[in-house]
């Protein structure tokens, strides 16, 4: 099969149909791969955001942990003291009292 070729008005050197079916094919196969990689960009961008969103809500989340049990601490370390007090009375007062502690 012979091979027609053509001259393009802007360049005076005969092309070959094929050659300019394969620059267009070159030409969408850029386009496709990049707006994936402007996609890609994108998708990155926005679970990123969401992440550090998650990690603002984590350290938020630890700080009031953090702040909540540092107040628990004193009331325990009271609790376990009056227990210690109590653990050196009689056997008797320590069952009247034992009661009275635990319902806290």
């Amino acid at each position: 099969m012979p091979v027609t070729l053509h001259v393009s008005p802007t360049c005076p050197f005969p092309v070959c149909p094929l050659q300019v079916e394969t620059e267009a094919e070159r030409q969408k196969i850029i386009s496709v791969f990049k707006r994936l990689h402007q996609f890609l960009e994108d998708q990155e961008h926005l679970l990123l955001a969401q992440l550090e969103m998650l990690d603002k809500e984590i350290r938020k989340s630890q700080d009031g942990n953090a702040t909540r049990v540092s107040k628990e601490i004193p009331h325990l370390s009271e609790l376990i003291s009056e227990m210690e007090g109590k653990c050196q009375q009689p056997a008797s007062k320590f069952l009247q009292d034992i009661r009275s502690t635990l319902s806290r």
